[in-house]
């Protein structure tokens, strides 16, 4: 018996022995929070965190000057609403077409260029056979009644300075071709402060170009005068006469002196002879240029009568009388 249980014993060592040994069991793991089970992400709501910035689209480029441009239109609207150009009128043929298009608005004597463009257009540029070109001093002589003989024509305009008449020739002269020309300009080329000799050499200017398109006109230059208002710039004006008065001729232009007749005794302009301004002619003053001029066509207008007072002895292309201005400028 004891033997058996001996062996039973033994038999039972041998089998464990020939086991694993069982592993020893784990401490218990300390108490931790469960890990939160795992869930598809999900974005964040709109309050939970910023929203990714969003570029908003590029504004349109507007010039400076524009605080929004317009919607563009298609092509056949925007030229129905565009302002109103007026078409190009056809160009001008035959003896109208050395007048050129009327004188630009912007220019201050336009209206009285036009009118010359009109008056030409409507009565032809064949009839007259004496000229009468220059400024305001051409302009407020009363010619058709001064010379009621001869078929005068009247081309002063504004207070015009010599490049002014250039500029606006072909619509001052036009096509006319007369028997005379009877030029008054440089008195107000002086009062806008241009050298004498500039003001000698554009009046020069114009005096050729007549020259050049009336070969056989008598062309003559109207001295400039000395006035009460300008009498300070009678030094220049001397000069610019001086100037022009040497280039006269038989082959170029006549000189006419018409400022020694307005002079009074004291060597200074005669007030009786000017209008309150002291620089325009009176009735009495445009009767002296009258009789002078009358003087100088006669020849070619046998049957005109002189007009105004006793045409006064008048030497052409004599030189202007000296004055002296030292002490009384601005008289």
């Amino acid at each position: 018996m004891n033997g058996l249980v001996s062996a039973i014993l033994t038999t039972v060592a041998v089998c464990a022995a020939a086991q694993p040994p069982a592993p020893s069991p784990r401490p218990p793991a300390p108490a931790t929070k469960p890990a939160p089970a795992k869930r598809a992400p999900v974005e964040p709501a709109a309050a939970a965190r910023p929203a990714p910035a969003i570029k908003a689209p590029p504004a349109p480029i507007v010039p400076a000057t524009v605080a929004t441009a317009p919607a563009l239109k298609p092509a056949a609207e925007a030229a129905r609403q565009a302002p109103e150009i007026a078409a190009p009128k056809p160009a001008l043929t035959g003896p109208k077409a050395a007048m050129g298009p009327a004188a630009a608005p912007a220019f201050r004597f336009a209206s009285e260029i036009d009118a010359f463009v009109r008056f030409d257009a409507v009565s032809g540029v064949e009839d007259a056979k004496t000229l009468f070109v220059g400024s305001s001093s051409v302009r407020m002589w009363k010619v058709k009644e001064a010379f009621p003989k001869m078929r005068v024509l009247n081309r002063g305009f504004g207070g015009a300075t010599t490049p002014e008449v250039l500029e606006y020739y072909g619509k001052v002269v036009a096509n006319h071709r007369p028997e005379s020309v009877v030029i008054y300009v440089g008195d107000n080329d002086i009062a806008a402060g241009s050298p004498p000799a500039d003001v000698a050499t554009d009046v020069l200017s114009l005096l050729a170009r007549l020259r050049s398109d009336m070969p056989k006109a008598r062309i003559v230059y109207l001295s400039i005068k000395a006035s009460p208002l300008r009498w300070s710039l009678w030094p220049k004006m001397v000069a610019v006469n001086s100037a022009v008065r040497a280039k006269s001729g038989p082959a170029t232009f006549d000189y006419l002196d018409v400022s020694s007749a307005l002079m009074g005794p004291d060597g200074h302009p005669d007030p009786r002879y000017f209008g309150p301004d002291g620089l325009h002619m009176n009735a009495e003053g445009y009767a002296l240029w009258t009789a002078l001029v009358d003087a100088y066509l006669a020849p070619i207008a046998p049957a005109a009568p002189n007009v105004g007072p006793t045409p006064i002895k008048t030497t052409i292309n004599a030189p202007t009388t000296p004055v002296a201005t030292a002490d009384r400028k601005g008289s």
